[in-house]
């Protein structure tokens, strides 16, 4: 062990250290100017000067007081155990936020080398957090920069992700919109992985989680959230019917059309439905699309071009549903 007394400009803290809120510094840096650092802080030699091994928060405060030098001990530690002091040093703190242990976790594990099973053990997580966390790093950065969703809505939104952008981005509409506890939040997302591991199409699939996402549970009391689970699967039930119904009659009209010369190929038979239920899903899209730019001041702050391109195309799909809409009303009158 080597004790200096050095320039703090020639220390720069641990390169694994994945926190960003230190939270308030000022009772710890009064401190530290009327008594000086307790104990030195140790450090290991860096290509240019030193990194910090751990004690960020005293190491910022330091910064903070205005002092110009830092007691160091020189230690000899390699990257995996500097992550790994880092990682700990994270998770064992109460004020870290889900993000950061994310983040924490993610660093640990690739630095590390350790299995996931392992791994957790040395950070004292199950398996399960560990990968349920790991997991809210594939969400959208405007998600992972926003302070309002706790651990169990970011990774229930994460879980909603993987199944499905569309429903990740109704599920942030949702919590936007009421509250969930975490064991109904937890069954609602249940009740659409469920869904989505049945063989319906995509769209119905959406529309199904859509109703479970945005069902009103108010009026379901405490251990009540298995209700969610049987109403996803009475959705399940019907939609399935109603799907092998549709399967039966398409195959049925196939059948007839097969025996016609003029029909080679499946791609000959016509499916009107399809073609405007794509359609159908494109406008949502665009209506949800359309909403969210207004909404978060996109369009607003857009430049001139953008906003002449955008409003050209709004116009023309605009003037496209009028003569679609006056069409149905002269074949209705």
């Amino acid at each position: 062990m080597e004790k200096h007394r050095i320039n703090i400009t020639h220390v720069r803290d641990n390169p694994y250290q994945t926190r960003e809120d230190y939270g308030d510094l000022s009772g710890l840096s009064s401190s530290i100017k009327r008594f000086g650092l307790v104990q030195p802080l140790p450090a290991r030699k860096a290509d240019s000067g030193y990194e910090l091994i751990f004690g960020s928060r005293r190491f910022r405060a330091l910064k903070e007081a205005g002092l110009d030098k830092v007691d160091i001990d020189v230690k000899e530690v390699t990257n995996q155990e500097m992550a790994l002091i880092a990682l700990c040093e994270n998770t064992h703190r109460k004020d870290l936020n889900p993000v950061e242990l994310a983040r924490a976790y993610s660093v640990g594990m690739k630095v590390s080398g350790l299995e996931m099973d392992e791994f957790a053990k040395v950070v004292g997580a199950s398996i399960t957090k560990v990968r349920s966390y790991l997991s809210i790093l594939n969400l959208p950065d405007r998600v992972l920069k926003s302070d309002k969703y706790n651990a169990g809505e970011l990774v229930g939104l994460a879980r909603l992700h993987e199944l499905s952008r569309t429903l990740s981005i109704e599920m942030e509409d949702v919590l936007e919109d009421r509250s969930l506890s975490a064991p109904f939040l937890q069954e609602v997302v249940e009740a659409c992985a469920r869904i989505y591991k049945t063989s319906l199409p995509e769209k119905k699939k959406i529309e199904l989680c859509g109703k479970v996402l945005w069902e009103d549970y108010s009026k379901l009391g405490l251990r009540q959230e298995h209700q969610i689970t049987e109403f996803g699967k009475h959705l399940i039930s019907n939609a399935l019917i109603e799907y092998e119904e549709r399967l039966r009659k398409t195959e049925k009209a196939r059948a007839a059309l097969a025996r016609e010369s003029r029909v080679r190929h499946v791609s000959d038979i016509p499916n009107y439905d399809r073609r405007v239920d794509r359609a159908i899903a494109l406008l949502k899209k665009t209506d949800t699309s359309v909403g969210r730019l207004y909404k978060e001041g996109v369009y607003k702050h857009a430049s001139n071009k953008t906003k002449n391109r955008f409003d050209y195309w709004i116009k023309k799909l605009v003037g496209g549903l009028e003569k679609v809409l006056s069409e149905n009303e002269r074949l209705g009158s």
